[in-house]
């Protein structure tokens, strides 16, 4: 399993910045650019409840958008 998805909407905190969820853009490989597509994918039973929250360090970059993957490693 593989996900790579966006992250938006910089919350400046303390010490840090929190990124929100923004869009999923890839899933296996994937890439879902259609908004039906990821509203299907958001119904899928993995999917349900996933809403990420990344908190970067505050010195470490300004960043507006963030790109993460998500991969399982064996």
């Amino acid at each position: 399993m593989k996900v790579t998805f966006t992250m938006n909407d910089p919350d400046p905190k303390k010490h840090s910045t929190k990124f929100s969820l923004n869009r999923i853009e890839e899933v296996n490989g994937t890439k879902l650019d259609d908004p039906k597509t990821i509203a299907e994918v958001s119904k899928v039973s993995w999917f349900r409840g996933f809403k990420p929250q990344f908190y970067v360090p505050a010195p470490f970059m300004d960043a507006k958008v963030l790109r993460v993957t998500i991969e399982v490693v064996e």
